[in-house]
């Protein structure tokens, strides 16, 4: 059963704002509704077969939709498939279409990021930016005493302060242990999430060489898609060794 897959967000900054829209299905002529892994989905048949829909009736658009996309081999030579042979557009516009290779490049990404980050922790606390295990205290005391001059004894009177630093070996080291297990906790969580990520692609599109009498397909992510508060119409063209089913979906701002 294909199931939309999740994509984790780079980074915060990249989402930008989102809002929630609707995509329903706008057949063409010689095109008729079918259902693939409990989604409804387009279907066109020239030579070869096509079917295109989306996952779910409503997407954010700070993710993206999530289209399924498959092609049916119905003879000649075997052809090659992947998201490279989607094309989408709104308006005029192209949309970003985006499948397993560039999404697996975005988990690594997002991971190597996180790494790095991680990495400038280190290098800040070998640099001795951790000053754990030093305590500073500062002393002020009044003095006096006198001097003797050639007319006599003269009093001189001032104030004294300044500053003591000791080092605790002990908290130092506890400080450290700390630091350290910190940086392994999150070491843990930036390969859990990269793996869970990964796991979450495993129904995306990857490229493919379809033999004849065979099939082909998965879930393509759109990213890119701003509907106007009146709707619009978002066109899909899949190429099937050459041959293109051009398919459309209506997309609108969610009430």
């Amino acid at each position: 059963m294909i199931r939309p897959f999740i994509l984790f967000s780079l980074i915060g900054f990249l989402a930008g704002c989102s809002s929630l829209v609707e995509v329903s299905l706008s057949p063409q002529e010689k095109q008729w509704i079918d259902n693939a892994g409990g989604s409804q989905v387009m279907a066109s048949q020239l030579r070869h077969g096509v079917i295109v829909g989306p996952t779910t009736s409503t997407f954010d658009t700070g993710n993206g939709l999530d289209l399924i996309v498959g092609v049916k081999h119905n003879g000649g030579p075997a052809f090659s498939f992947s998201s490279r042979y989607v094309g989408v557009s709104m308006g005029g516009e192209p949309i970003q279409v985006l499948g397993y290779e560039e999404l697996a490049k975005e988990a690594e990404k997002s991971r190597n990021l996180r790494n790095f980050g991680v990495a400038l922790q280190q290098l800040g606390n070998s640099m001795g930016t951790n000053t754990a295990g030093y305590s500073t205290s500062t002393f002020q005391g009044n003095t006096q005493g006198y001097a003797y001059t050639p007319g006599g004894a003269v009093q001189i009177q001032g104030m004294t302060t300044g500053t003591i630093t000791t080092y605790d070996p002990v908290a130092a080291a506890r400080a450290d242990a700390q630091f350290q297990e910190n940086i392994r906790r999150q070491q843990i969580n930036i390969n859990a999430d990269f793996d869970k990520q990964m796991s979450a692609l495993q129904n995306a599109l990857k490229p493919q060489l379809v033999s004849p009498g065979g099939a082909a397909g998965g879930i393509v992510r759109l990213r890119g898609i701003r509907p106007s508060s009146s709707g619009n119409i978002l066109k899909v063209v899949v190429n099937a060794q050459g041959e293109l089913h051009e398919f459309q979906l209506q997309v609108k701002p969610a009430p």
